[in-house]
């Protein structure tokens, strides 16, 4: 009787390492899910900021050639307003 016991308590033992095991792996592989994720995301928001600094140095530019443009016709919009 105390060697099924012993048995008994070796076999719950071992099913309870396999399960922690398989816990684990599905810790690490979770784990890597996100790190994968993480790096996606790091280089998504690398091209983002990329665009971002693009776009700022073309509003940067639209806006000079404006008030170039600006400067150039207020003289001709002042005559207009004297006739």
């Amino acid at each position: 009787m105390m060697v099924r016991s012993r048995l008994c308590r070796l076999q719950e033992a071992n099913k309870a390492v396999l399960e922690e095991r398989e816990r684990s792996h599905r810790n690490d592989q979770q784990l890597s899910d996100y790190e994968a994720e993480i790096g996606l995301l790091r280089r998504r928001l690398e091209t983002l900021e990329t665009d971002r600094d693009k776009d700022k140095k073309q509003i940067a530019h639209l806006q000079d050639a404006l008030n170039r443009a600006r400067v150039v016709c207020r003289p001709t919009i002042s005559v207009w307003h004297n006739c």
